[in-house]
């Protein structure tokens, strides 16, 4: 059955291999930050038999700030992003005190650039030589 939930500590393992996979910022966490992150249930899971998705993210005051946001590369391109999302601003929104949402995301990662501007998000700024490789992170706000 497919559904959108909140984290639970089985899932831990399938959301590193996914992380893991698509080089997401959560596979430069430690396992023990990783999981220290999810304990927090600041993580929403795409679950149809195993973990086709997941998002994480941190709350302050008024503003949301998505930490990793990624789709099994085989589940991608079937609109569990989307759902994913709707449901993430929905959680959020029940808080009543978020009105800005922000993330960023590695400036050659144009995939993922353009997913989050059909969704809404506005590239605001860049933070220079911000990832390992010395590239540049783009900052977004929804």
């Amino acid at each position: 059955m497919i559904t959108i939930r909140k984290f639970e500590p089985s899932d831990a393992d399938e959301i590193l291999k996914i992380a893991q996979v698509l080089n997401s910022p959560a596979s430069d966490w430690s396992e023990i930050t990783l999981r220290a992150w999810l304990q927090k249930q600041n993580c929403l899971v795409f679950w149809d038999h195993f973990v086709r998705g997941f998002v994480i993210y941190s709350l302050q005051k008024e503003v949301s700030e998505i930490l990793a946001f990624a789709v099994n590369p085989q589940c991608q391109r079937q609109g569990i992003g989307n759902a994913l999302f709707k449901k993430y601003l929905s959680v959020i929104k029940c808080l009543g005190s978020i009105n800005e949402v922000w993330l960023e995301l590695h400036v050659l990662n144009t995939g993922a650039q353009n997913f989050y501007h059909s969704l809404g998000f506005t590239k605001v700024g860049e933070r220079k030589s911000y990832y390992s490789d010395g590239q540049s992170a783009v900052l977004m706000n929804f």
